[in-house]
């Protein structure tokens, strides 16, 4: 049984909280946060588990073994340096860093310690993701054309980041996954801030990314949005499919569609427009997975699918995209 304290209990950690005690070789010991107001919601939600505004009681405790951290981005660094320099294992809220040399720096220290370092990057444990893999891996959808994504909502604005950082974690870690780690060669960034008026804050942009073999990712973000919209279309020679995260009942949906060049006279094209499949897909919790990974992998000390080089592959991009923002 590992006995976990969780760091940060706004908006993101009672969820995570929520599926720690789920898991049945988990046991939450604390809960830390500055805000004496988030302590007393999770005292009436979870009086059984202590609380603390202090993170050295945390950190001087030899039985927790663990810690999950979900504080504000810029925070991200400096709690986990706290966090493995005692000697802790750490789950980390995406993006793992601001920077790519804060990531390098808690990749060294926690190998240096001899303990896990894993991201919270839900994705590319969900089942619709592990669907698209399989389709990639067995050549389904032919050579691979383009990505792309919408990802969009009304807020939630936070002002100590931009909507790449908040969002585009998720874009990354899932090309990231279905690319095989392949990093991006060429990028276009544009982004726009309404609300405050300054680069650093954009609050709705795209992302244009171009891989060695053609493919390319359009990627759009907005916390402008009226509406929820996650929707990925991915095009390839053979076939070509749409992952709607907000339509549970059909998430992904394979087109029978392609263009083909013929043979006989280039000048004319072939349009192929056939069945559209709809394959059952299993209803899961993709952070349940994330938190059994970073659970196995400190019980087996084996590196995890969501490790700190995993994380630190994201970082990359995001450094190179916040960057243009400058």
């Amino acid at each position: 049984m590992l006995k976990i304290a969780l760091i940060g209990y706004g908006y993101w950690g009672p969820i995570l909280l929520r599926n720690l005690l789920l898991h049945p070789k988990v046991k939450v010991e604390y809960i830390c946060d500055l805000s004496l107001k988030q302590l007393k919601k999770a005292k009436t939600s979870y009086p059984n588990i202590s609380l603390t505004q202090d993170i050295k009681e945390v950190l001087n405790n030899k039985d927790i073994s663990c810690v999950v951290i979900a504080v504000p981005i810029l925070e991200h660094f400096n709690i986990s340096l706290q966090c493995l320099l005692a000697g802790k294992n750490i789950l980390i809220e995406k993006p793992m860093t601001a920077t790519v040399k804060d990531a390098q720096k808690l990749i060294k220290l926690a190998t240096d310690k001899g303990v896990i370092l894993c991201v919270d990057h839900p994705y590319i444990f969900s089942k619709p993701l592990e669907k698209i893999k399989s389709l990639i891996n067995g050549n389904l959808l032919g050579k691979l054309y383009y990505y792309h994504s919408i990802r969009a909502n009304l807020g939630k604005i936070d002002k100590s980041t931009n909507v790449f950082m908040d969002l585009a974690p998720h874009e990354l870690s899932i090309l990231d996954y279905l690319l095989n780690k392949e990093q991006p060669e060429e990028f276009f960034v544009t982004g726009s801030s309404h609300i405050f008026h300054k680069p650093k804050y954009t609050e709705s942009g795209t992302v244009i990314l171009r891989y060695k073999s053609g493919f390319v990712a359009n990627i759009y973000l907005s916390w402008l949005s009226p509406v929820k919209i996650r929707n990925i279309t991915i095009a390839g020679s053979k076939k070509m499919l749409l992952w709607d995260d907000n339509n549970l009942k059909n998430q992904l949906q394979i087109f029978h569609s392609s263009i083909e060049i013929n043979k006989v006279d280039i000048n004319l094209l072939k349009y192929k427009s056939g069945k559209v499949l709809t394959p059952k897909i299993e209803p899961s919790e993709p952070l349940y997975k994330v938190i059994d990974s970073f659970v196995q992998a400190v019980l087996s000390k084996k590196p995890a699918l969501n490790d700190g080089t995993h994380g630190l592959r994201i970082v990359r991009i995001l450094e190179k995209i916040n960057n243009y923002l400058i």
